[in-house]
């Protein structure tokens, strides 16, 4: 009788986890770890293996030792890559603030996450992002060429990391959520949470500050001819006109 084990060999300074190579044979075939290295076992030399991964990596290898009564045999694969698989997950991993300014930049990057079904970074997916009004105080056909979120609002994935979405901001008050897609090679979509967008306080006016401070006579001069005493009394027009 004879023994095959097929072991995981990661990279440099990365230890394999059990999870990242699984697969079953004709007959029972148990996985152990040895020192941080997943093997699977088979005791017949007639089992056919079907295994996967569920790591996307570049530094993988395979061990095989064979044993037998009378020797071990030991051989080993050349270095390979696993790439992730397709895309099943569009996920916000960062969220907007619950609450912003027109026009504010959001204090964090929205981070979103394209992942396969075993949750490794797929790259190279075009992900876009739109607004979406839940309860606008301003009617959409009011503005129908309004940026209403403004920013870079596509990003291509990468293989390593999420994609930040780093400047965005609205250009219009309201209640907002921010809707991530993409559409190749599934479609898919995500919405956030619900942004309630406020409007900017507006600075007071010259002729406000002058009807606060003389209301008495404001009133009675009716504004213009308040504007012309005070030229002509404490010669304003040098410093406003």
């Amino acid at each position: 009788e004879s023994r095959l084990d097929i072991i995981l060999i990661c990279g440099t300074n990365v230890q394999c986890q059990q999870n990242w190579l699984v697969g079953q044979t004709q007959t029972e075939m148990s996985m152990v770890t040895r020192g941080g290295i997943a093997a699977w076992e088979a005791t017949s030399p007639s089992n056919n293996f079907n295994l996967h991964f569920t790591k996307a990596s570049t530094s993988f290898k395979f061990r095989f030792d064979v044993r037998t009564s009378l020797n071990v045999l030991t051989g080993e694969s050349s270095v390979f890559q696993i790439t992730a698989g397709v895309p099943t997950k569009l996920e916000i991993d960062t969220q907007p603030p619950e609450q912003i300014k027109v026009q504010k930049l959001f204090p964090q990057p929205l981070s979103v996450l394209v992942l396969d079904q075993f949750g490794n970074y797929v790259g190279g997916v075009a992900v876009t992002c739109r607004p979406h009004s839940v309860q606008s105080n301003y009617a959409i056909t009011d503005r129908p060429m309004a940026p209403y979120l403004e920013g870079q609002l596509a990003y291509s994935s990468s293989r390593v990391s999420p994609i930040l979405f780093r400047d965005l901001s609205f250009s219009l008050p309201g209640n907002w959520t921010i809707k991530f897609a993409m559409s190749a090679p599934v479609a898919l979509e995500v919405e956030s949470v619900t942004v309630h967008v406020l409007e900017v306080e507006k600075e007071p006016e010259f002729q406000f500050l002058m009807r606060e401070e003389y209301s008495d006579f404001w009133e009675a001069s009716r504004g213009p001819l308040l504007i012309n005493t005070l030229s002509q009394v404490c010669n304003i027009d040098e410093y406003f006109f």
